[in-house]
């Protein structure tokens, strides 16, 4: 049995069908449903399926006045394929389909832009592999680890924001490709997945290795296709393989964007008839071989190159918002985790320079994922969640208008403010292009649709106008935002910074770590931040004078697949990667560090080693020992120069476990950098990688950030007057 989009499951060989509304098209609507069901019903190998009896064939139709086909013949405008010119055994036609459905799909991810494949061994993803390695225009990469190889695949989408694919072989291979598909759900990153699977006459029959494929990943793709074979000795059907093909591609870029997923099923046998070295024998889709079929040559229609589809704000909508800032007198704005920062965190910086001054922008409280995290004066506030942590501050620094653009902010506490915002009569407005709702709070008066950066843009140009009939009407709001407020939060956000610097790298341990890191980087570097504590003490006390590119899997928040991820971005990129990471959390995805030969430049690997998972002392149930260290602490005692050593890494120990020297962390941060570029090393173009491993102490940490924000809190509160400096409240963490 053959699922198709545009077709229907009925009896009868050769029938051609109407097309129907595609089964394929759309989350959550697997199309091997139908044969399932009724493979349920009876419909089992003994009544006819795989080639004997039902199949599911998609018509498409081609111009008018031109003949109908499916192999591209004469008069018809499709892209090609391989007609049966002849009684084949069944072994013969079965390697010929095989290599040439194969080939059309590699081709098609090529043809729309996807430049990366990231292949996990084994067999029933043979013609797949052969195609791949026969295409000169993919790269590829090796990963043994199915779940690091989709994590691999992750991060070079999400750091170039063009979709890279991974291939696995059939059954529970598929399963370890879910958790990066949910994180390219969540963190709305483009990702393909390529999966191999037994023939569909197998299933649900006790065949071994054969699973639910499709559904599976059902429940965390944007969109999933099975491109089956013809059944009955008919022609392949290359021209729907490759626009099933571009359908899913276009569907990974979004508006948003997410993991895809092509399954393609294979009879045996697997492998071509010739040599995969011999390329002239073997059926290709560009018309340079044989078996290319008629309408396949020089003439034939490509698929274009897809581009990201972006939400355009709808015009009454930006004029609404850009009237409700020009008449706001304390507008704040929030950059949450935006998928595309690159180009967000500019226009949100301008955005709030035109709602304030050059010299004075208004408010922008910036993620360390949103782009607009900048160097001291430049626009974008870091300092925040400092000062949110202060109830007085809170009330202090309240706007009447809040504009988030993008997902919900790292920083708790600035939810928790904007919270209380709201219940004091602020009004919040969230504008983001994707489909998913972005106010778990339930606390916005509205929901714009709109793609961050186009958004900002078009209201940086909008408000001048705003303002000029604002005027118009009378109102007494037709001028920016009044000075002393706005410069009120850039005077405590630097206050704020400044003093909890200071202790951070007065004490050390993590905060001290990440703060020195914020100065052995450069605007050059990538620095791939972990979940957990890791990604809070950047956006605590991360202030780079000059802030490298920052990603992070904040979409789910998980802590696995991190190192695959952050060299997956690198390989994207071609920075200098330095990778922040938790001893946990390097643990669990050790296997990543297979594909380190795969990154061309330099790696250094900073692992914040507290003996398991420190961050869970900041919940309640630290309390309750013996248990507590057990279950969640989960100490492991492990001692990471061997994981160096195994994957041929530099190794530098440094203990920040006591009170030493300040400047400690600094130098070996400073040192090993440099020591990145020097002589042979584990990279594919030479550079050395290395791991440097800080040990720290977890209640010591936790006692530096409570000192830190104390000390924060009250430097802040000195540049409000009519506040007194103590009378410091005291707060309850956020979940882990």
């Amino acid at each position: 049995m053959v699922c198709r989009p545009g077709g229907v499951v009925r009896p009868g060989r050769g029938r051609r069908l109407r097309p129907r509304p595609p089964l394929c098209r759309g989350r959550r609507t697997p199309v091997a449903a139908v044969c399932r069901g009724r493979h349920r019903r009876g419909l089992g190998p003994g009544c006819g399926v795989g080639g004997d009896g039902p199949q599911v064939r998609a018509c498409h139709e081609g111009p008018p006045g031109r003949t109908r086909g499916r192999g591209g013949g004469p008069g018809h405008p499709g892209l090609g394929g391989v007609p049966v010119t002849g009684p084949l055994p069944p072994e013969a036609r079965t390697r010929e389909e095989n290599t040439a459905r194969a080939a059309a799909v590699v081709e098609a991810l090529v043809e729309c832009g996807v430049g990366l494949l990231v292949v996990a061994p084994g067999s029933r993803s043979t013609p797949l592999v052969l195609a791949a390695a026969r295409e000169p225009r993919l790269a590829t990469v090796v990963q043994v680890d199915e779940r690091s190889a989709a994590f691999f695949a992750l991060g070079a989408g999400k750091a170039s924001g063009v979709p890279a694919a991974v291939l696995t072989t059939s059954g529970t291979a598929v399963a370890n490709l879910v958790p990066a598909a949910v994180e390219a759900d969540r963190s709305e990153a483009p990702l393909v997945l390529l999966t191999a699977d037994r023939p569909p006459r197998l299933r649900d029959a006790d065949a071994n290795q054969v699973v639910d494929q499709l559904g599976i990943l059902g429940g965390v793709v944007r969109h999933q296709v099975e491109l089956a074979a013809a059944s009955g000795g008919a022609p392949v059907e290359l021209d729907w393989v490759k626009r099933a093909v571009g359908d899913a591609v276009r569907a990974a870029l979004g508006d948003p964007a997410g993991a895809v997923h092509l399954n393609v099923p294979f009879d045996k046998p697997l492998e071509p008839g010739a040599s995969p070295d011999d390329a002239a024998t073997l059926p290709r889709t560009d018309g340079a071989g044989p078996g290319s079929g008629p309408g396949s040559g020089p003439g034939k229609a490509e698929l274009p190159r897809l581009l990201r589809r972006r939400a355009a704000p709808a015009p009454e909508e930006l004029d609404w918002l850009a009237v409700a800032l020009a008449r706001a007198r304390r507008p704040l704005l929030v950059g949450g985790r935006l998928p595309h920062p690159r180009e967000a965190g500019p226009a949100l910086l301008a955005l709030a320079r035109t709602l304030g001054s050059a010299a004075s922008p208004a408010p922008l409280l910036a993620d360390p994922l949103s782009g607009a995290r900048t160097g001291a004066d430049a626009g974008g506030l870091g300092g925040y969640d400092l000062l949110l942590s202060d109830a007085g501050l809170v009330e202090a620094l309240a706007p009447d208008l809040v504009v988030r653009f993008g997902a919900s902010p790292t920083s708790s506490r600035l939810l928790r403010a904007q919270e209380a915002w709201v219940r004091g009569g602020a009004s919040l407005v969230v504008v983001d292009g994707g489909e998913r709702s972005k106010d778990h709070q339930a606390l916005a008066a509205r929901c714009l649709r709109a793609d961050p950066a186009l958004a900002a843009d078009a209201l940086s140009g909008r408000i001048a106008g705003a303002r000029r009939e604002a005027k118009r009407e009378g109102g007494d709001t037709g001028e920016p935002p009044p000075t002393r407020w706005t410069e009120t939060w850039h005077r405590a956000d630097r206050a704020a910074r400044q003093a909890a610097l200071e202790v951070a790298r007065e004490r050390g341990g993590e905060p001290g770590l990440v703060a020195a890191l914020a100065d052995a980087l450069d605007e050059e570097d990538l620095l791939f931040v972990s979940s957990s504590m890791p990604i809070r003490d950047v956006d605590t006390f991360f202030a780079p004078p000059t802030p490298p590119r920052i990603l992070a899997n904040r979409g789910a928040s998980g802590i696995d697949g991190i190192v695959s991820t952050a060299l997956g971005a690198a390989r994207a990129t071609g920075r200098p990667l330095t990778l922040l990471v938790g001893d946990l959390a390097l643990l669990h995805d050790s296997n990543g560090l297979l594909a380190l030969s795969e990154v061309p430049g330099p790696v250094r690997i900073v692992v914040a080693n507290n003996d398991g998972g420190g961050i869970f002392g900041m919940l309640p149930v630290s309390s309750h020992e013996p248990p507590f260290t057990r279950f969640f602490i989960t100490p492991h005692g492990r001692d990471f120069s061997h994981l160096a050593a195994l994957h041929g890494l530099d190794f530098v120990r440094t203990d920040l476990r006591e009170a030493g020297d300040p400047g400690e962390p600094a130098g070996v941060l400073e040192a090993t950098g440099r020591k990145r570029t020097e002589g042979p090393g584990g990279g594919s173009a030479g550079h050395r990688a290395l791991l440097a491993e800080f040990l720290t102490d977890a209640p010591r940490d936790m006692e530096t950030r409570q000192l830190a924000r104390t000390a924060a809190v009250r430097a802040a509160r000195a540049e409000l007057p009519q506040h007194s400096p103590h009378h410091l409240t005291t707060e309850q963490e956020g979940d882990a």
